[in-house]
């Protein structure tokens, strides 16, 4: 959306017709503040995190944004692309002269997750999309006092893991790098986990989950 409002103040609507296609439901959203939401920081739902919604970007910056619409392949020699509209079912074809790909990453899966796993067990979250803290912040308010392990020490691990504290959880942390958050120097890193540990949150560092356990479909360890 950041590369669509910059080609809008470049080229005007009578100049260029600009498509977003999104096959989730929000745009321009905070993903950073996604922890600070399951912590109950962020009080007024969702939509706080949301910058500029699809109306906006319709009404003010006339981009045409189609919720729901997920791009399947694409011919740059021929301009083409084929979509599918999940709202609908339907699948449609779309001429472009210039084609800009802002999928964004997916986060890392550990090799022992499988499909198997993230259809059949429930209790393990990601935090990286808006339904996503939403499925983990619901989950959180119906286990006070329950236990949670973060995977990973950098900023999203160590923020999650913040917010879960705040909520009443047991909370580990397990990273396999030295010390949490790889980017801050080492000293600063130090004083990071002892500020953890002084609250209650266990930091294991140097340690990678090897996998997980359930029971009646529900994550119970690992």
């Amino acid at each position: 959306m950041a590369a669509a409002s910059q080609a809008r103040k470049l080229r005007g609507p009578q100049d260029l017709e600009i498509i977003a296609l999104e096959r989730g439901e929000f745009t321009s959203y905070s993903a950073c503040g996604i922890p600070y939401w399951v912590g109950d920081q962020v009080t007024n739902g969702p939509d706080s995190l949301v910058a500029r919604d699809p109306r906006t970007f319709r009404e003010k910056y006339a981009v045409d944004v189609r919720l729901h619409h997920r791009v399947t392949s694409f011919d740059l020699s021929a301009g083409l692309l084929a979509m599918s509209d999940d709202a609908t079912g339907a699948e449609l074809a779309l001429r472009f002269d210039h084609l800009v790909i802002g999928t964004g990453a997916a986060p890392v899966r550990p090799p022992w997750f499988t499909e198997a796993i993230e259809d059949e067990v429930s209790g393990v979250h990601f935090a990286q999309t808006l339904p996503q803290g939403a499925g983990l912040r619901d989950e959180v308010a119906g286990l006070p006092g329950g236990r949670a392990v973060v995977c990973g020490g950098g900023y999203i691990g160590v923020e999650i893991a913040d917010a879960l504290h705040r909520r009443g959880l047991q909370v580990t942390v397990v990273s396999r790098s030295p010390e949490l958050m790889s980017s801050l120097d080492a000293d600063i890193a130090v004083e990071l986990r002892t500020a953890m540990e002084k609250v209650g949150i266990t930091v294991l560092t140097g340690t990678s989950a090897a996998g997980l356990t359930s029971a009646d479909g529900h994550v119970t360890g690992g």
